[in-house]
């Protein structure tokens, strides 16, 4: 979920180990409802359509049910967080009852799927909306958070230092992030991999800089390889 709407399901039980939630525009999508795809096999794919009041709610069941499984079968479950003003609402219901009780957040490790390069306390920052929305609820739990560093000088510095902290813990373009939250824009991005650039097939990185085409604004993202990795 990281730009327009992100879809959701209930209790959807996935097959394979890896997981991602995209916000979709499909044919047949009416005012006020949403829709929901989990990725489920190498060939097949989940949607269900749900009304928009059942969004948080649809979504957050299936993210508890994907990070349970994961624990089952580990010691920690890593997540890629997705910005965006949609991720909110789902974000809020995640970090109260009865979801903060269903996760063991001591044992989760958070990353964020995307940045701009902008100050932690910017309103355009996806980490400040991250904090504010579940961060500072869980504060208490013991989860932990990875955020990226956007005080340094280039967006290109971020992105290695991330990429070096992500490698610290084991990833690679063969082994990624466990759970995934993405979204897809207008102009069909997804995290801040936009249309035309190049970070979205870099077979070298697992985080790199992108630019926003229709903006112009610096970001820093997951690599499209290392979203096929999750």
């Amino acid at each position: 979920m990281s730009g327009s709407g992100m879809r959701s399901s209930k209790n959807i039980h996935l097959e394979d180990s890896r997981t991602r939630l995209w916000p979709c525009t499909g044919e047949g999508i009416r005012e006020n409802e949403l829709e929901l795809v989990s990725y489920v096999s190498e060939s097949a794919w989940k949607i269900e359509v749900v009304p928009d009041k059942s969004f948080a709610s649809s979504v957050c069941d299936e993210i508890v049910f994907s990070l349970n499984e994961f624990l089952e079968d580990g010691e920690s479950c890593s997540m890629g967080l997705a910005g965006g003003s949609t991720p909110g609402v789902v974000y809020r219901s995640l970090s109260r009852p009865p979801y903060t009780e269903q996760v063991p957040w001591d044992r989760m490790r958070l990353f964020l799927g995307d940045e701009r390069f902008v100050p932690e306390e910017n309103d355009q920052s996806n980490y400040r909306m991250i904090r504010e929305t579940m961060l500072n609820s869980l504060a208490h739990t013991g989860v932990e958070v990875h955020s990226l560093d956007t005080s340094l000088t280039t967006p290109e510095e971020s992105a290695a230092k991330y990429d070096s902290l992500l490698r610290s813990f084991g990833f690679s373009l063969q082994r990624g992030l466990q759970l995934v939250l993405l979204g897809l824009g207008e102009d069909g991005h997804t995290a801040s991999l936009f249309p035309g650039g190049t970070l979205q097939t870099d077979q070298t990185r697992l985080v790199g800089a992108s630019r926003n085409p229709s903006d112009h604004t610096e970001r820093i993202s997951l690599s499209g390889p290392f979203l096929q990795a999750s």
